[in-house]
Formats: structure tokens, sequence, C-alpha cells
């Protein structure tokens, strides 16, 4: 009778506790589903950067491609910008890698419209196939996709500047 009381006490089914195991089960499957979709959704910016990068068709001898933006307004005037972008494109070793330099603009205490080079830190890119991944980051993931877009636009800004859509360089 002794055991029978014992298996009624513990044979009851406990709904917060089970939810709670399958909350635990679930999390990390949960987060990691979100982790790919930021990183794919990283990836897709950096694919767009470079594609974007690509079409300032520099001369084929030169063996890089390079550019040089300003993060901010969509105006051509970089004066009120606080970041400087510089992106390196070029084969290492027989891999295509995409760098990414950000430097931080400080104001000149004279004169608040002159700006000197502060902190700069960098992303390092591979490029495969039409593809482009993160190697390296001296930023947090959180800050990578917001940066990612301001890039972007810095570049399609700079290519509407040179008037380039569409048609590449003539040269």
């Amino acid at each position: 009778m002794l055991q029978q009381k014992q298996h009624l006490r513990y044979g009851q089914f406990h709904w917060p506790a089970a939810l709670f195991s399958m909350v635990l089960l679930a999390w990390p499957t949960f987060f990691s589903g979100l982790e790919k979709k930021a990183e794919n959704q990283l990836s897709e910016i950096l694919t767009k950067i470079y594609h974007e990068m690509k079409e300032f068709n520099l001369s084929p001898d030169e063996g890089f491609l390079r550019g040089d933006f300003f993060i901010g307004t969509d105006d051509d005037d970089d004066t009120y910008k606080d970041t400087h972008v510089s992106i390196l494109v070029q084969d290492v070793q027989n891999q295509k890698k995409m760098k990414i330099q950000l430097t931080e603009m400080e104001p000149a205490k004279e004169n608040r419209r002159v700006k000197y080079a502060g902190r700069s830190r960098t992303i390092g890119c591979l490029i495969e196939g039409d593809r482009v991944s993160t190697v390296s980051s001296d930023y947090l993931e959180k800050e990578m996709r917001r940066l990612a877009e301001g890039i972007l636009r810095a570049v399609r800004a700079k290519k509407k500047l040179l008037n380039l859509y569409g048609s590449g360089r003539q040269g």
C-alpha cells in the first residue's frame, strides 16, 4: 500500500516542470537559428558591397579594387560625416579577400569642421564565388549589420556621385 501511494505521488505529470524542460532544450536551437539568420543577412549585405565595388572597374594591371567613402547622410558633402571607410579587394595567396577599415573622425578643437583620424577598426572578409563571409572583425556581432548597411549606402552614394550606375567606368 505504501508503494502505491509513492507511485501516485511521483507518477503525476507536472506541467510547469515539463514546460521548463522543453524550453531549456529548445533554447540553444532557437538562438542558433537567430544567429544563422543574422549571419546570412550580414553576408548578403557584404556580398552587395562587393558587387557594388566591382563596378568601379579599376584597370586590371592594378590587381585590386580600392574605394574610400564616408558613412553619413546621402549628400555630397562629407564635412559632417564622422566615419571614413576604406575598402580593399584583392587576391591574397589564391584567395579573394575584402578588407574594410573604418576610421572614426574626431573634430579638431580649434575648428569643428576640421577632422582628424581617430580610432580605426577592421572587418576582414573572404570572397568565395559570389558569396562574402566575415573571417575577422574588431566589431561586436550586433554592430556589424548596422555598419554594413551604412557602408553599402556610402558605396552607392559614391557611385551615384560618380555616375557609375549601370554603365561602368569608361577608361
